[in-house]
């Protein structure tokens, strides 16, 4: 649980100390589970960003290996898989220098799309904010204004409230609210 809320609230270090202890645990258990699947999705988002700091940069090898496992339970009909494997490709993308950010973009749409699909809220909400917080880096600022109020949107309906004070202080730290 820790690993997940320290996702959601965007604390890489503490996400990846989390990981860290699962994995000396032995708790990552192999096989499509609902939790299994939520814990590699979690931990690779951990990863993910955690490679965008140059100093993490091996921390790579270990995000693609959670997506190739994503990438195998989606190709295998897990349809709750599809929108955690190209959220986490498109949080991947992000910290290749110089990467195409409409392909990084795409990816974003069609995950929040997915998300949707599957009715998990939370994912979907998770989506559009790491895509506002993208869009901001990129200098998208009506974009990332509307992908932050999509996501508070979202999380209000989901009823994480906290999330919505979070997302409202954020847009307003970086000049949209």
């Amino acid at each position: 649980n820790c690993l997940f809320v320290a996702i959601f609230f965007h604390d890489t270090g503490r996400a990846y100390n989390a990981y860290q202890r699962l994995r000396a645990q032995r708790k990552m258990i192999i096989g499509p589970d609902y939790w299994v699947t939520l814990r590699i999705f979690y931990s690779g988002l951990a990863l993910a960003a955690r490679c965008r700091d140059k100093r993490y940069r091996r921390e790579k090898r270990k995000a693609e290996a959670k997506l190739a496992r994503l990438s195998l339970w989606a190709s295998q009909g897990n349809i709750m898989c599809e929108h955690m494997k190209l959220l986490l490709e498109a949080e991947i993308l992000r910290s290749n220098a110089g990467e195409d950010s409409s392909k990084i973009l795409s990816l974003y749409a069609k995950a929040g799309k997915a998300a949707c699909k599957g009715s998990m809220v939370h994912h979907e909400a998770l989506t559009y904010e790491l895509a506002a917080h993208y869009c901001h880096v990129i200098g998208e600022t009506e974009l990332s204004h509307k992908n932050f109020l999509r996501a508070s949107n979202l999380y209000y309906a989901w009823g994480a409230n906290g999330k919505v004070s979070q997302i409202r202080n954020d847009s307003r730290t970086i000049g949209m609210g």
